[in-house]
């Protein structure tokens, strides 16, 4: 009944969203359409989930629902798998057309971190315990900047001599340098169908995480570094909790471990 839209005033992700019990298991109420409003609204790049749709090249829910239509049904579900389950290239093409609205040739590098950066804090928002909107519209505005600039310099080199990337270009730059940034997209749709519930042998893709510090670091300062964003990007191992091992305050007890781990 979910995908039921007579009025069709939802939105291309609500509907998605809607259309999964999880979001009435794990949110109360109407908390996962305020996140949603939140997201699009504030977090994601203006008309993003039009994009997503074209890119995904299905109708609307409410065209399955309502008209019963199978062959539309069927390219829903290619176009969710398109974002993740194919593998991140099938991945980096979507985010690619969610960028370039399908007629521009070359991109400049900031559109794309831009968007991804924006899907891997989303992903966040949607599954997170509290979701207060000062604080998390605040947050991204502050980290945003610093965050994105490492990743856009290095595919701005990775581009022609005007600072733009092809399509190729893009893709090449990714599975070499940020492996893990198609993940930002696979893991704003799961969460959004799935809030973040894990079949970890069924997915076909290592979900989008950031490194998340179990103490107080010299390097990574603050609550939410912005240089994490960028280390996340650059391999699945570095995602999820990190401890640090090597910080006794007493000369001599770090040096200890450290020549104990390695032998």
């Amino acid at each position: 009944s979910a995908l039921l839209d007579t009025k069709n005033v939802d939105t291309f992700l609500t509907k998605i969203a809607l259309s999964s019990p999880y979001s009435y298991f794990f949110l109360p109420g109407n908390e996962m359409r305020r996140r949603i409003e939140l997201i699009e609204g504030q977090i994601l790049p203006c008309g993003f989930g039009s994009c997503l749709r074209a890119a995904m090249s299905v109708d609307l829910f409410v065209d399955c629902a309502n008209e019963g239509g199978d062959i539309s049904l069927e390219r829903f579900l290619e176009g969710i798998a398109d974002c993740g389950q194919r593998g991140h290239k099938e991945a980096l093409k979507i985010i690619w057309l969610c960028c370039s609205a399908g007629v521009d040739n070359e991109l400049e590098p900031s559109r794309i971190v831009d968007l991804c950066f924006r899907l891997g804090f989303s992903s966040e928002v949607l599954v997170s315990p509290d979701a207060d909107a000062h604080g998390i519209v605040a947050r991204l505005e502050s980290e945003h900047d610093s965050a994105c600039e490492s990743l856009e310099k290095s595919l701005a080199a990775a581009g022609n001599m005007y600072g733009m990337v092809t399509k190729q270009q893009f893709m090449e730059w990714a599975e070499l340098t940020a492996p893990q940034l198609s993940s930002t997209l696979s893991t704003f749709m799961h969460n959004l169908l799935f809030h973040g519930k894990w079949t970890k042998h069924r997915l076909n893709f290592v979900p989008f995480e950031y490194p998340k510090l179990d103490q107080k670091s010299d390097i990574f300062e603050g609550v939410h570094p912005p240089n994490l964003f960028a280390l996340a990007c650059a391999s699945p191992h570095l995602g999820g909790k990190w401890h640090n091992l090597y910080s006794f305050e007493f000369h001599g007890h770090s040096m200890n471990r450290l020549q104990y781990s390695i032998l």
